[in-house]
């Protein structure tokens, strides 16, 4: 979804210091082109591939009607196409990786990283929602890291650093974390988008109206969600380890994917007995598909319906492409025992288990409806666009979150991609984390 760029976004005057002005980006235009190069380089090759097993699954038809007899011939045909299609493959990808090699040695050295202009940022934050896991096995570095984010650049969790970015920092903090496909420029997306004006975000107001300090952080949503789970409560440890002051509470505020992570990172710093977990007594979920959203259902069973047919196996094969992290959106899996050894590509298998949060963590959960009134048969069948109403409020038959009705509420006329941005929203949040 489009967001702000890093680079632009606005900074809470409130309590970014100098940090929040300065600094190197992660990545140099050089690198980026290369990594574009190998990227380009997998989706040529992922297209052979699928034509190869396409133009197999025709030929074994036609060679399996005939018999034996047409054995010669099919070996001939098996061996030559093995060929060409080594060939086209060896031949596109080193193209591709030479063409972006190329024009990395002439790129100026100052050249601004594409991944800090908007169109740029909002892309890379798209790939790795999409490929997020592939890119990290190769290393890409496009893959973006678990970190903290103060305009448009990281803030390594140390004492000195965080002093400098947060001079005016507060005992109590919220951390904000987005969806899927997302960066921390969701924050201010719908008050860009729609004009209004100056913008006041969420971090900002919360700072003014309870003193609370706003970490946004960024991460790779392409991985398992119990994987960013697991990286964000080390990160958190590290932050409030090395916070300018004492720490009196911690609440996690996170829109789609980002409540999923919320509640998987505070798994994961229970389990591993981490102080931060102690001071955490809220987490708000936007949108957030507690129980899956339909468009990954969607997917998986048209993937298992695909392959029954061997000539529509490659488009199969394309759709599983998708990254774990959308997988996971499935059932809105958190922790990797529901994943570990499982079948992925069975169809609509939910492997979850009850989790519950510490007895000290309340759980709220706002959602939204495209029709303003929540009852309509719009508002129950499509939800938001993306989540329905009953994942997003955290009901389930039998995994159900126990949210009391105090602590959720239903917004209508609102889209998912509004609530991180909306002042109705905000006076929820408000009011909860009083």
């Amino acid at each position: 979804m489009p967001s702000p760029s890093p680079s632009n976004l606005p900074v809470p005057h409130d309590t970014a210091g100098p940090l929040a002005r300065r600094g190197e980006p992660d990545l140099t235009r050089q690198q980026e082109l290369r990594a574009l190069g190998d990227l380009g380089a997998f989706g040529l090759e992922l297209v052979t591939d699928r034509v190869e097993e396409l133009h197999h699954a025709i030929s074994r038809r036609s060679f399996d009607a005939t018999g034996p007899v047409s054995d010669p011939i099919r070996a001939v045909h098996d061996a030559v196409s093995a060929a060409v299609y080594g060939s086209v493959r060896f031949a596109t990808g080193t193209a591709a990786r030479g063409v972006a090699a190329a024009v990395a040695r002439f790129t100026p050295d100052d050249a601004e990283p594409l991944t800090e202009t908007p169109a740029g940022s909002v892309a890379r934050s798209a790939i790795n929602g999409l490929l997020g896991d592939l890119l990290e096995e190769e290393k890409s570095p496009l893959a973006i890291p678990m970190a903290v984010r103060l305009a448009g650049r990281d803030v390594p969790p140390t004492r000195t650093l965080l002093a400098e970015a947060y001079p005016r920092a507060t005992p109590r903090i919220v951390v904000l974390i987005h969806g899927l496909g997302e960066n921390e420029g969701v924050w201010w997306w719908r008050a860009r988008k729609a004009g209004l004006g100056p913008v006041i975000p969420m971090s900002e107001r919360l700072h003014r109206e309870l003193g609370f300090t706003a970490v946004h952080v960024r991460y790779n949503t392409g991985l398992r969600i119990s994987e960013n789970g697991a990286r964000l409560a080390t990160l958190l440890n590290a932050l409030t380890d090395a916070w300018p002051v004492d720490v009196s509470e911690v609440a996690l505020v996170g829109h789609s994917m980002g409540g999923l992570v919320a509640r998987a990172a505070l798994r994961a710093g229970d389990l591993g007995g981490h102080p931060w977990v102690e001071r955490v007594e809220h987490i708000v979920s936007l949108g957030t598909p507690h129980h899956g959203a339909p468009l990954e259902k969607g997917v998986n069973l048209a993937s298992y319906a695909l392959r029954s047919v061997p000539e529509a196996a490659p488009i199969a094969s394309v759709l599983d492409t998708r990254s774990v992290g959308i997988k996971d959106l499935a059932f809105g899996v958190i922790a990797e025992e529901h994943w570990r050894d499982r079948d992925g590509g069975a169809l609509l298998a939910d492997y979850r288990e009850a989790i519950t949060l510490p007895d000290h963590v309340t759980l709220h959960a706002i959602s939204a409806t495209l029709a303003t009134d929540p009852r309509h048969a719009i508002s129950t069948a499509f939800g938001d666009i993306l989540v329905r109403l009953d994942s997003a409020s955290g009901d389930h038959r039998k995994h159900g979150l126990g949210i009391k009705d105090e602590h959720r509420a239903t917004i209508g006329g609102l889209t998912h991609f509004d609530l991180p941005s909306d002042p109705q929203v905000y006076r929820l949040v408000r009011d909860w984390l009083r």
